[in-house]
């Protein structure tokens, strides 16, 4: 905006903020502020900010999409907050306590959110409730408080399907960050049995080996240990999964 579409909303304010009543919902106001010296100087007006009062943003519903997965969706594009899955709480209906998904994924619209739970969090034909706190849309307007919990039903068990190859492969969280988001565990999943899991550092020595067996059900969890005692450190790690005479690749970034 330019100079000339200002106009003076208020002087002499002698505390560090202001507080600005009456505005429209959904009007873009832009701010610019001066101070003025005990002697009478004024200083030239600070670089413009804007502001846009909305109402509040709102979790929309929720999805269950199969095995340990649930989308939770948002009426607008969310802040980056919304991949933090300890802004989540998984819980019974008119329940407390509950538990905090193991991952969650912020889609690029910011509209949506993937949250991974452990195997036996979403047990089939339930009905849980997904409530979600301290997150922001884009233009920093926090959550309704009255419209941050919506209900999913968990699918009924399936018949489960044998693994044969790593087309179903996942492994999550990756970046793993467990001294700020992530408890300090590394889930392969959608693996065949008898896969082997070899883990090396960034020189290219092994550092961890694990077999995934029957009881596994598919699923296996490295804890960031270097031959099952001491943590690893940040870096960048290779996996290797061999099934038969089939090998998959990746890498997983460690941040402490």
């Amino acid at each position: 905006p330019r100079r000339s579409q200002f106009e003076q909303v208020e002087e002499n304010v002698d505390v560090p903020r202001y507080l600005d009543r009456g505005l429209e919902k959904n009007t873009t106001y832009w701010y610019a502020v001066s101070a003025v010296s005990e002697d009478g100087f004024e200083t030239d007006w600070t670089t413009p900010v804007s502001a846009n009062p909305r109402t509040p943003p709102k979790m929309r519903d929720a999805e269950h999409l199969g095995e340990n997965r649930v989308a939770v969706m948002f009426d607008r594009p969310m802040g980056r907050e919304i991949g933090n899955q300890k802004r989540y709480l998984l819980r019974k209906p008119e329940h407390i306590s509950g538990v905090i998904p193991e991952s969650a994924i912020r889609d690029r619209m910011g509209r949506r959110a993937i949250l991974g739970f452990r195997q036996d969090d979403l047990i089939p034909g339930s009905i849980y409730e997904i409530a979600v706190s301290e997150v922001r849309d884009r233009d920093r307007n926090p959550i309704d408080p009255r419209a941050s919990a919506v209900l999913v039903k968990i699918s009924p068990a399936a018949e489960l399907v044998e693994l044969l190859d790593f087309t179903h492969l996942r492994v999550f969280p990756n970046p793993v960050r467990p001294s700020e988001f992530h408890k300090g565990v590394v889930t392969f999943d959608g693996l065949p049995t008898d896969t082997v899991i070899n883990i090396y550092d960034p020189n290219g020595s092994l550092v961890e080996r694990l077999a995934v067996t029957p009881i596994d059900r598919g699923r296996k969890e490295w804890l960031l240990l270097s031959n099952g005692t001491s943590d690893v450190a940040s870096g960048i790690y290779i996996y290797v999964l061999e099934f038969e005479n089939m090998k998959e690749m990746g890498r997983i970034a460690v941040v402490r």
